[in-house]
Parts: structure tokens; sequence; C-alpha cells
């Protein structure tokens, strides 16, 4: 091996850990402030699979994908480097293959043909932008970088931070080099931990799903990206062009190194024939070549080609067809039988149709929301909003001056709000129940949910009854919510002190043109249930 291909090799790892670590600062650095140099969801946007199903679920074109379209440029032009340079998930998937490859079964010989499960990804490709020119976007789901953020952001950055925290705590309790200590427990709570700890629903299921994808890579290197990433497949289909190609020069000696090396299979026969889709340039089959006479370049002659695997007629109708037969099953489902969404959405987020064909699933805005009042929809609504983020009130409420869940949205699923539209934006109701709330079910005063309440003109009221409490002796007064005043940031839930399920819940509009209101400021707030002023002011979001 040469001392420069030795080199290229060296550059490329360090190219891959270099942007495996920028994805892992932009997860953790998901946070308020946020103050990262480049945008937080700047990987998302880097894939051209999620950038075709989004649009065509969505039936818009969303610029934000600039990202996308510049890596298919540099795929027509250099081939899958996306993959073998850039993607974070293919790099940790590299990392846990070191790990496997003594339990790994013995590599099968490439000159035999690619396995039947090859065309796997080819499949899901097809059945999901099918389903997505019908509205449903189940992208997501089979993402790699969206299966990266979930996996990272969703379900290890919780345990970091638990593990971190408390190793800090138990340095400063036994006064081991204090000084040291204080200064590296300040640095990570800037920069690294997070101030609350986070508790996300599911993150075991989203971890379970990463380790079955890398538990794969006991079959073969790669196992995920070789045969069931749609995002490989589409760059695969977009590589057979680029003119960026492996070629072999005279004098090889057929020892099959280049092809035992090779991370992807792509190397077939005796060593001289490439499928060209299939490769992500990492130069692995170039730098252990004995004779030297592996190379890459733009040249367009001795290039030994073989073809790439593809889907047979009979599988790319199935695949049209199952990405058909999705459509009705994801959308009819007892959860929604009677078309009522049962939870409150994030802030932005007016039209549930709207919202779920844009909706990539990806876990930003639940990473990023400051409470932890965000948390993944498992099947309370069904398969299709799988995922997908709503709000737990009594796990962490809406901040009133928080705008980052739309900041960080890739696809503007939830749209970057002003502070100004954001305190206006109506995400549910707020409704009492009687037989536990304390004024109600016990006669005792309790002020906590008026107290905390952040609306200017106060969502919820307290009103004398003419009765006395039962405790202090004092005029007992009760809650009552004013619905044309409350905008559903769930903070009233969060507080209340009952312990178990609150007394005051936050419940989702179920008007559309409710839901669309703009909160009425300097609301009058007298009359008791008599008729108050109603309106809509401002531009409707």
């Amino acid at each position: 091996m040469s001392r420069g291909k030795r080199r290229l090799r060296l550059v490329r790892r360090i190219v891959q850990v270099a942007f495996l670590a920028l994805f892992l600062y932009l997860i953790v650095r998901t946070a308020e402030p946020l103050d990262v140099p480049v945008p937080a969801n700047s990987f998302i946007r880097m894939s051209p699979f999620l950038a075709l199903t989004a649009m065509l679920s969505a039936r818009t074109l969303m610029v934000l994908f600039i990202p996308a379209l510049v890596v298919i440029v540099v795929t027509i032009v250099l081939g899958r480097v996306f993959c073998g340079w850039v993607c974070p998930f293919g790099t940790t998937l590299d990392i846990s293959d070191r790990f496997l490859h003594r339990w790994r079964r013995k590599q099968r010989n490439e000159r035999e043909g690619q396995p039947p499960y090859h065309t796997v990804k080819y499949a899901i490709l097809i059945a999901v932008t099918v389903a997505a020119a019908f509205g449903v976007q189940v992208a997501g789901w089979f993402d790699p970088i969206c299966i990266a953020t979930r996996t990272y952001g969703i379900a290890l950055y919780p345990y970091a931070n638990f593990v971190g925290e408390k190793t800090l705590h138990a340095a400063v309790r036994a006064d081991v080099l204090p000084g040291f200590v204080s200064w590296v427990q300040q640095v990570a709570y800037q920069y690294f931990l997070a101030f609350k700890q986070p508790v996300y629903r599911g993150h075991i299921l989203f971890l379970l799903i990463f380790l079955g994808i890398a538990l794969l890579g006991l079959i073969e290197r790669r196992f995920w990206c070789r045969h069931l990433c749609p995002l490989g497949a589409m760059l695969d289909l977009v590589a057979r062009i680029s003119p960026f190609r492996r070629y072999v020069r005279d004098g090889c000696t057929n020892c099959l190194r280049c092809q035992r090396e090779c991370k992807m299979g792509a190397i077939t026969g005796s060593g001289e024939e490439t499928r060209r889709g299939e490769c992500i340039e990492c130069f692995a089959c170039d730098a252990v070549c004995p004779e030297a006479v592996s190379t890459f370049s733009f040249r367009r002659d001795n290039i030994q080609r073989a073809r790439s695997a593809g889907l047979t007629r009979r599988g790319f109708v199935g695949a049209v067809v199952g990405g058909v037969a999705a459509v009705p099953i994801l959308k009819t489902n007892f959860a929604r039988a009677d078309g009522l969404l049962r939870f409150v959405r994030p802030p932005g987020a007016e039209d549930e149709s709207e919202f779920l064909a844009k909706c990539v699933r990806c876990g930003e805005c639940i990473k990023v929301c400051i409470t932890g009042g965000l948390q993944p929809v498992l099947l309370e609504a069904g398969l299709e909003a799988l995922w997908t983020p709503k709000l737990v009130p009594r796990v962490g409420y809406c901040e009133y001056k928080c705008t980052l869940c739309g900041m960080v949205c890739p696809t503007e699923a939830l749209p970057i709000l002003s502070l100004e539209e954001k305190q206006e934006t109506v995400l549910g109701t707020a409704f009492f129940d009687r037989n536990r709330c304390i004024p109600w079910a016990e006669n005792r005063n309790c002020a906590v949910c008026e107290e905390c309440c952040p609306t200017p003109t106060k969502s919820i009221v307290l009103r004398d009854t003419g009765l006395k409490d039962e405790v202090t002796g004092e005029p007992l007064r009760r809650p009552y919510v004013r619905p044309e005043v409350c905008i559903g940031c769930g903070l009233c839930e969060f507080k209340c002190p009952l312990p178990g399920r609150a007394a005051v819940m936050v419940g989702p509009v179920r008007s559309p043109e409710l839901r669309r209101r703009r909160r009425v400021r300097g609301g009058d707030d007298r009359g008791g249930g008599q008729q108050r002023r109603r309106g809509r002011a401002g531009r409707t979001l």
C-alpha cells in the first residue's frame, strides 16, 4: 500500500469522524439557547429520500431541502460519497461492525451473486414513495438520518446525561480535585448536559430498533446499507450515471483482497468488476491492492462493470401495490374512527392531515423542547401518527416564551413563529375535573392554576362562591377556565398539586375555526357564566 493511498484512507476516516462529531454536537446542542453555527436540522435536510417523500405527501415545494439537492448533484459527479463519508448512521454502523467482526459469519463469496433480500431497499423506496404520493408520510420510519436522530437524541442522550450528571455529582461529593471538577461541571452544563434530566416515551423501543439494525452486522458488514436502506437505494440509482468510477489496470492477480475488504459487496467476479451503484467510495479496495492496480478515476477506458441489482418487474409491481395498500391500512384505524384528535399537538400544527403529511418523525422538536413536554406518539392515534410529537402537560408544558420547535423542524410541519405569534397560537383548551379539583371536591381554597397561568389576562380565574373554606374559614373561591383566552399551554396541568392525574387538564380544540382563532387581548373576565366578549384578531396561522 502506497503512502498516498494510506493517507487517502485516513482522510476518509477523519472526515467520517468529523461529520459524526458534528451530528452529535447538533444533537446535544439542540436545546435552549439554540446557538449552533449551522442549522440543527442540517443532516435531515441532506436526505433526498425525505425531500422527495415530504414534498409528495405535502404537495408543496420545500426550499429547506436545498441541501438534499446538493447531495444529488454530488452523487451524480462523484458517486455515493454521502454514504461512505458523511452519513452519521453509516459511520455508526462502521463502528459497530468493528465490534461484531469476531462473531460475524464467514463472508459470503461475492461471486455467488447478490442475496435474495438485496432488493428489499428498492422495494421500500418505491412503496414509501407511492404512499407519499397518496398523502401518507412514513419515510421517517426508514430514513437513516431520522433513525440516527431518534437513536442518539431520544434513546442514548438521556442515558449519557444521567451517567454524566451522576458522575459529576459523585466527584463533587468526594471532594476530589474540587477546582478541576468544578470547572468540568461548569463546562458540561454549558455545552453537554441538560439542566433537567430528559425522559422520553418509547426510548427503549428506539434503542431496540437501533440494536436490531446493528446486530444485522453479524450477517454482513453494513447489512442495513447494503440491503435495507431506502436512501441508499435512491443514491444507488443516481450514482450509476456518475463518471467517477473504480477501474483496474493490467497486472491484477485476482487475489480478491479487494473483494474481501469491500464493505458493500460492490466488487464481484475475479475482483475486476464493480457494481457502480453499490460502491460508496471508501477506497478500501484501492488501499489493500498489493499490485496497486485498483484505483478510482474519471477515465472511461478499461472499466469492468458488473450489473447492479434491481427490482424485477414483478418486484416493482409488488412494491407499488404494497405502497398503495399501505394507505388505507395506515389511515383507517380504530383510534381515530370518529375523526377527533385526542391529544395536543405542538404550536403551529393546526390541520392534522397537513401536519401528518409533512412530519417526518425525526424527533428534533421532541429533543429541543426545554420542558420535556413534547413526547413521541405511540399507538394512541393509530400507525399513521406513530412517533409524531404530542404535548404531555403532566410531563412538561409548552413554555410561553419559547419558539424552538418550529425553528428545528426540517419540513415546516411546525412553522417558525415569532414570539408574538406563538403566544397567540391556540394549542388546546383547559378544563377541570370537578370531582378531583380541591376547591370543587373538598371545598378548600387552591389557586395554583390561576397563579401560574402565563396569559396576561389570565385564562383561569377564581370566583367567589359565597361559601367558606372548610379548613381556614376564608371565603371559598373556585377556578373557571376562560376558553376564549386559554391557549392550552398546559402549565396549569403541570403545576396542579394533586398526585397522579391532574384536576385541570388540557385537551385539543375540536373545532378548526376555534383552533385558528387568536387569543383576545384584554378580554373581559367579568360576569361569571354570562356571555363574554369573543373575537378574532390578526391573521390566521
